[in-house]
């Protein structure tokens, strides 16, 4: 605990005490009984008759006993009122100072981490499965085997664990994943191009089509075989 913590909670707890000694004290009595006089004065008879005169309206009524009561009462009220503010200013600082040294979490340089790991378990996923897609993209018709190509990288980039992006399809992510690597992005942009053409078109695909979606996917496997990752975007 440092110097103005220990003195914010020193100042609080006496002036609690304050508050609670003056808060149960009862006024002092100047005194108790009046002096008594060591003789006696003769006793004497007076017969009077005293007019009663009504009282007359607006007129200041004379103090009663109840004046110092009620301004013991307002001074009880201000004082723990001024305890009250200041127990709260001290426990304001306490928390501002307990907020000042929070431990610090790096989260960001975690997650960071964390991804770079994951990337780099893709690159090896990918260069892994090079020989099944050259396979898969070299069976078949055409249009079939492009799509079974882009299929089984979509599928390794899935099951390395990268986070996916909701506002991104399935063929972008990829897309997004492959171009984080030392890999020609027009070669990553024309086989997802060739799939979704596959995919979705209706006109014929030959072999012109294939043969394009190789000669793409051969410079997909050399950039991914350096393993050198040109940063995170």
């Amino acid at each position: 605990m440092d110097r103005s913590r220990l003195v914010a909670l020193v100042v609080g707890a006496v002036l609690a005490l304050l508050f609670v000694t003056v808060a149960t004290s009862e006024p002092a009595r100047i005194a108790e009984r009046q002096p008594s006089i060591p003789w006696e004065l003769p006793e004497l008879e007076l017969e009077m008759s005293v007019p009663t005169v009504p009282p007359i309206e607006g007129t200041r009524p004379e103090p009663t006993d109840t004046e110092p009561s009620q301004s013991w009462d307002v001074f009880t009220t201000m004082l723990q009122i001024a305890v009250l503010a200041v127990l709260a200013l001290g426990l304001v600082h306490v928390l501002r100072r307990a907020w000042q040294n929070r431990p610090r979490l790096h989260w960001r340089r975690r997650v960071a981490t964390a991804d770079f790991e994951i990337l780099d378990d893709v690159a090896d996923a990918v260069v892994a499965d090079a020989e099944a897609q050259q396979t898969a993209l070299r069976t078949g018709a055409p249009r079939n085997a492009i799509v079974e190509c882009w299929l089984r990288l979509e599928s390794i980039v899935e099951a390395a664990g990268v986070a996916h992006d909701p506002a991104l399809t399935a063929a972008e992510f990829t897309s997004r994943v492959l171009n984080r690597f030392d890999v020609d992005p027009d070669a990553t942009s024309r086989l997802a191009s060739l799939y979704r053409e596959a995919r979705f078109s209706t006109h014929p695909m030959d072999e012109a089509h294939r043969r394009a979606a190789i000669s793409s996917l051969d410079t997909i496997h050399d950039g991914l075989r350096s393993t050198r990752m040109v940063g995170t975007t």
